[in-house]
């Protein structure tokens, strides 16, 4: 295939695709990307996590609740728990036991742990908001780098069929005698750069495309298109806008700072936690158990028996005593009876006192400080950066609106050159040559313009996003 018959096909094919696919709005992109961002999603995790331990954290309030249960057989001389005895046969053995404990009094180590989960989820819950921020403005970069694209595209084709009017004019002045064969030469050299443009810039758009995909987290080989919004140029003049009531705003809009005075505030509860590790604790438990044994046994009857005393004498002569002797019958002791039988409670109060712990408890203070510590200097470090990152997103505005201003000009000053050297061509007073270059300066700072609107306008979206501002071409 050669390379007219490539580029014939994609002509005509590419509007067909064009139709065929999916249209994304930026919020559309935004949305999904929300929704499908790893980063997010850890950002839920974490976020998940910290709400399980801030429960946690409340339930330490409430008494424990334990139980258990042991079956053992016992062989030799053993202690039968039931009765407390030694018994030297084999017998099968259950105990049951249920415990309770409640702390009392422990210097608000469990105040400050339950405050210090809330904070930390508070942070995590701002982390992951900074990230669905941080996630929208990349998302709108990629897109305004497809808008490019596509803007360029147009340009590229409007130059081609342009080039391919001014071939049909040529070749009208060649027939009737005002030019000659190789003023059409160039022009045909002019119409296959105009088509090497055209297929340049839908690469560009495919590459923005699989980009845009990329950021928004969705299969590459989707076949999805952007819906071409209506972007006007900032009206806001960033000249105006006040650097210190900028970093101002970004400081209070700006999830990241509500998260790093949440982890401060946790680190200093923290730190008191890990002191209260060292003071004395009050607790109170209670337990109730009872035990079972095979070899328990209970009363099942009673019966009188007379029993003789031999060998009684009564004045010298034997004489016949006997008296009424009870005898007791036992049989085995049922099982819930037993259990009913030896139900014991207690109830008891006690301190914990620590004295000596191999310096497990300065140690965790002095790490909890270092933690303070060390969040401390990351949230100066973050508001530096910051306010450098605001200053230089202002001049960064400041001098693309220039630029754009400037662009404009050199677009309408060339545009006048062009309509000037193609009229000229027209009536022999100017060559192909001068015809060719005064077209691709034109093409040039119509590209120029077209980056310079969109630069200057994703650049006002920069400041847009430290003012806190949502993200949107609307």
């Amino acid at each position: 295939m050669n390379r007219w018959s490539a580029f014939i096909l994609v002509i005509i094919f590419f509007p067909v695709l064009i139709q065929a696919q999916e249209k994304w709005t930026l919020e559309q992109c935004i949305q999904h990307a929300v929704e499908n961002n790893l980063a997010i999603k850890q950002s839920d995790i974490q976020v998940q996590s910290n709400q399980y331990n801030y429960e946690a954290a409340k339930a330490s309030r409430i008494p424990s609740l334990n139980a258990n249960t042991f079956f053992y057989e016992s062989f030799g001389r053993q202690i039968d728990p039931t009765t407390n005895s030694f018994n030297s046969q084999s017998f099968g053995n259950q105990s049951y036991n249920l415990n309770s404990r409640v702390t009392i009094f422990n210097f608000n180590k469990i105040n400050n742990s339950i405050k210090q989960s809330k904070l930390n989820l508070l942070a995590s819950e701002a982390d992951k908001e900074q990230n669905i921020r941080d996630i929208a403005l990349q998302v709108a970069q990629a897109y305004l780098i497809v808008l490019i694209a596509k803007e360029n595209l147009q340009v590229a084709e409007k130059s081609l069929e342009q080039t391919n009017e001014q071939l049909k004019v040529t070749d009208l002045l060649i027939d009737a005698g005002s030019k000659n064969r190789n003023s059409r030469l160039e022009i045909v050299a002019q119409q296959a750069k105009n088509e090497s443009q055209v297929i340049s810039a839908q690469n560009d758009i495919a590459i923005g495309l699989l980009n845009l995909k990329q950021t928004i987290n969705i299969d590459p080989g989707l076949n999805i298109d952007i819906v071409i919004p209506s972007v006007p140029v900032p009206m806001e003049n960033p000249d105006s806008l006040d650097y210190e009531t900028l970093v101002a705003s970004a400081f209070k809009t700006q999830p990241q700072f509500e998260s790093f005075d949440s982890k401060i505030h946790s680190a200093l509860l923290g730190e008191k936690t890990a002191k209260s590790q060292g003071l004395p604790s009050i607790t109170m438990q209670g337990s109730a158990s009872t035990t079972y044994s095979t070899l328990s046994r209970q009363i099942t009857g009673t019966e009188l028996q007379r029993q003789q005393i031999p060998g009684a004498q009564l004045n010298n002569e034997a004489v016949n005593f006997s008296f009424l002797n009870p005898v007791v019958t036992t049989g085995k002791n049922p099982y819930f009876t037993q259990l009913n039988q030896n139900l014991g409670f207690g109830l008891g109060i006690g301190i914990d006192i620590p004295i000596f712990n191999g310096l497990q408890v300065k140690t965790n203070v002095q790490q909890a400080r270092l933690n303070k510590e060390n969040i401390q200097l990351q949230s100066n470090q973050a508001r530096q950066q910051l306010r450098s990152d605001v200053l230089k997103s202002l001049t960064d505005a400041r001098a693309a609106r220039l630029n754009m201003y400037s662009a404009q000009k050199a677009f309408e000053a060339q545009s006048g050159a062009y309509s000037d050297t193609k009229k000229r061509y027209e009536i022999g007073t100017a060559n192909s040559f001068e015809l060719i270059t005064s077209k691709n300066n034109l093409d040039t700072v119509e590209r120029d313009l077209i980056i310079s609107r969109y630069d200057y306008t994703f650049k006002m979206k920069v400041l847009d996003y430290y003012a806190g501002k949502q993200i949107s071409f609307n």
